[in-house]
């Protein structure tokens, strides 16, 4: 039986009862968590919590945990060997010589062993992997050892015996789990089973938008490039017409000919302000917001416009901000097909080859991303 709002409970019971004797009730006296939390903070840690505390301090026993479909559904990391070039920790002394600098007299002060002492080396790293909230030991463990047996190889290689690889281990768990994990996070991938659309608002309102500005700096004419055009970014450029901003800062004077461009070809354009579109997009183990540069409605379609140096073109980050605003150009052209709206098109294009007597048609052709 698909679950709906509409459903009828009773008959939903009776349907239950048939296939399941058990089940007399929807018992519905439980408590119910939800968690929305940013990748990265400690989702799993604090739903951890909450399970050990009312397991604790209410003796309940089991325990449903429910991942929305419209979010990643498999997290997986692929099989990588290590660099282990860097990791090369010194054979670590019991001793400490502590010196008086009044007397010169030296002391010789015996370490204490400490710490949890494992039946295997490999369980050191292994600990101190599952500490990270994006490792979870059930499902990576075979993976796991496989990198811990790594690093254990790569550390018996130069120490002299088994004691003294024991020690490094122990005293320096914390930073080889680090070492580990900041190669996992350079292989890790994310597979997602399907991505669910919802158009919550038919549009957004205008974010407010700041500048800093020196008081005696005017507000320059956008048509006019300053002089200094190492610092583009302090100056305040204004005298738009088509700008749905009075004013505007360029980063450099690509983006002041582009706007000259723009205020030319376009219906109306503007540069967002943090916030104004949901695009995310991965950096490592993270997902951040991509804020694009411009955005342009023509008499066709809507182009989101990032101007970029020619070598930063192939940058991985630049390349994922694409790949993250063409999907959601994508979702918002299927949308905007169904309420007579334009379609939405990323335009990707170099610095150097903005000129301020160019047609935006011919970038969008040029230099828009499939």
């Amino acid at each position: 039986m698909p679950p709906r709002k509409e459903t009828d409970v009773a008959a939903a019971l009776d349907v239950f009862g048939r296939e399941f004797p058990g089940v007399t009730d929807f018992e519905r006296e439980f408590p119910s968590l939800c968690f929305a939390l940013a990748t990265g903070v400690g989702k799993t840690r604090l739903m951890g919590a909450f399970i050990s505390y009312l397991h604790l301090a209410h003796g309940i026993h089991n325990f449903f945990v429910l991942a929305p479909n419209l979010t990643i559904y498999n997290k997986l990391i692929t099989d990588f060997t290590l660099n282990l070039g860097a990791l090369n920790f010194p054979p670590v002394s019991e001793e400490l010589w502590a010196k008086h600098l009044r007397t010169d007299r030296v002391d010789i002060i015996v370490t204490n062993r400490g710490g949890v002492e494992e039946s295997r080396l490999e369980d050191y790293v292994v600990s101190g992997l599952v500490d990270f909230d994006d490792v979870c030991y059930d499902v990576h463990v075979s993976f796991l050892y496989d990198l811990a047996g790594q690093a254990v190889r790569q550390l018996r290689g130069y120490l002299p015996d088994e004691n003294e690889t024991r020690k490094v281990l122990r005293c320096h768990q914390r930073e080889i789990a680090r070492f580990v994990h900041a190669q996992m996070e350079e292989h890790y991938w994310e597979k997602a089973t399907g991505h669910e659309v919802q158009i919550r608002k038919g549009f957004t309102e205008l974010k407010p938008s700041a500048f800093t500005a020196t008081a005696a700096e005017p507000v320059r004419d956008y048509r006019e490039p300053p002089d200094d055009k190492s610092n583009k970014a302090r100056y305040l450029f204004g005298g738009f017409s088509r700008c749905l901003y009075p004013v505007q800062k360029f980063q450099s004077d690509a983006e002041r000919r582009l706007a000259v461009i723009l205020e030319r070809e376009s219906i109306r354009w503007f540069k967002p302000a943090k916030g104004q579109f949901q695009i995310y997009y991965k950096s490592g183990s993270d997902h951040l917001e991509y804020q694009p540069d411009f955005v342009a409605e023509a008499e066709t379609a809507i182009f989101v416009l990032e101007p970029k140096r020619r070598d930063d073109l192939s940058d991985r980050g630049v390349l994922a901000k694409k790949d993250a605003a063409v999907e959601w150009g994508r979702h918002a052209s299927d949308h905007a097909k169904t309420c007579g709206g334009k379609p939405w098109k990323y335009v990707l294009v170099p610095h150097v080859v903005i000129a301020e007597n160019m047609d935006l048609d011919g970038l969008a052709k040029q230099f828009t991303c499939n």
